[in-house]
């Protein structure tokens, strides 16, 4: 976590550089949720060693993922409103893990693509980040 502290304040505010803790936990437990709501067999179990290792690679990785917040677009701002109840809703309730994996998933993914197509880079390491390049 302490990563996400020492970023410049040009992409700071408005990126994260590598997968957030918070939406691989989420990840890693709706997708056992969604496994055990469906009664899904041992394949499901056996692919979270995998998956966790993904996960965890993707965490120290330097992929730009947008942090989400209100935009400038009315409908843009509407629509993460109704996102953002919608998720709360489904995690308070316990209802629909599979609606969560697939908007965290869409989320990693399309933030990551549009970050990257933008050109967003993670910042330069300093001299007193030299293990970290």
């Amino acid at each position: 976590l302490a990563k996400f502290n020492v970023t410049t304040e040009d992409y700071g505010k408005g990126y994260f550089f590598g997968l957030p803790t918070t939406l691989c936990g989420a990840l890693v437990g709706c997708y056992f949720l969604s496994g055990h709501k469906y009664q899904l067999g041992p394949e499901f179990i056996q692919a979270l060693p995998i998956i966790m290792i993904v996960l965890g690679l993707m965490m120290v990785s330097r992929i730009p993922l947008p942090k989400p917040g209100p935009g400038k677009s009315i409908v843009f701002n509407i629509v993460l409103v109704i996102s953002v109840v919608a998720v709360y809703s489904c995690g308070l309730m316990r209802v629909f893990p599979e609606f969560l994996l697939a908007f965290a998933i869409v989320y990693a993914v399309v933030g990551s693509v549009i970050s990257i197509a933008r050109g967003i880079k993670p910042p330069k390491p300093g001299p007193d980040d030299a293990e970290y390049a």
